[in-house]
């Protein structure tokens, strides 16, 4: 009796290595077959938006349509991106190892690829590439750009920031923390409305550790490592070492603009949630 159950036992052991080795040489199979394909763009057409970055990582870039039609039933207060993108339309950007074509465009409709193109940068946004009607129905945009927006959370003080940036414009308030770009920015389809997003990562984890700290009034005896009201120096904000640096934040500025002019600024949560979306554009 015991030499059958051990028999038994032994076989199921069997039938699970091999199922498991079995899945695993799918998926190895899988992420070559799609990195092969990125030579050749119209191979990916039919690939789900997970199994491509599963094999090409997080987008350099990327770009959300939202049509409010599309999600209505879904409660977004907590939601990100990522857990929409079978509802949405996405452009995604990723770089490519060829000088002639250095990167790689795919077109996803409800998570699944529809086109994709290799060439410049600018080939994202090119009408023979997208959906238009696709883009015409959508309520929202929103724009991804990965590694970017990171601001050292010790420098940073809202009372200040609000105070000193309201009703000034947002390059005016990138070009105080030296930065090039929001990590997400979110706009009205006709650009009137805006909500750019900046992780706020700690000191330890910044890429700059040499900071140098402007004397405003309020700030006449900063010393390094203090709370600060705003550094003027952060030459390499955007730089990220092969890291993550997003994975280190807790917690985020969010700007809300107006015709351009900053109307607020905000410390809200580690993620880019919806709720952002419907909280400051239905103002």
């Amino acid at each position: 009796m015991k030499k059958c159950i051990i028999c038994i036992l032994f076989f199921i052991l069997l039938l699970t290595t091999a199922c498991t080795m079995n899945n695993s040489n799918n998926s190895s199979s899988n992420n070559n077959y799609i990195k092969q394909a990125s030579a050749d763009t119209t191979k990916l057409i039919g690939t789900k938006s997970k199994d491509l970055e599963t094999s090409l990582g997080i987008p350099y870039s990327a770009i959300y349509y939202i049509d409010s039609n599309k999600i209505k039933y879904i409660n977004t207060e907590d939601v990100t991106l990522k857990s929409l993108e079978d509802s949405i339309s996405v452009i995604a950007t990723y770089k490519n190892n060829n000088k002639e074509n250095p990167f790689l465009h795919v077109y996803f409709e409800d998570g699944i690829v529809k086109n994709s193109i290799s060439g410049d940068y600018n080939l994202r946004t090119s009408k023979d590439f997208i959906s238009s009607n696709n883009l015409t129905n959508s309520d929202y945009k929103v724009e991804f750009y990965n590694h970017k927006g990171m601001i050292c959370k010790s420098d940073f003080v809202v009372s200040y920031a609000a105070k000193e940036f309201f009703g000034k414009s947002i390059s005016d308030f990138n070009t105080e923390f030296n930065l090039n770009s929001a990590n997400f920015i979110a706009s009205t389809i006709n650009n009137k409305e805006k909500l750019y997003f900046y992780p706020l990562v700690p000191h330890k984890q910044h890429p700059d550790k040499n900071h140098n700290y402007p004397k405003y009034s309020s700030n006449n005896n900063a010393k390094l490592d203090t709370v600060n009201p705003v550094n003027n120096n952060l030459s390499n904000t955007n730089k990220t070492n092969n890291k993550d640096l997003s994975n280190y934040s807790d917690s985020s500025v969010v700007i809300y603009t107006k015709d351009n002019k900053i109307q607020s600024i905000t410390i809200e949560g580690k993620d880019f949630v919806l709720g952002l979306i419907n909280k400051a554009f239905s103002k």
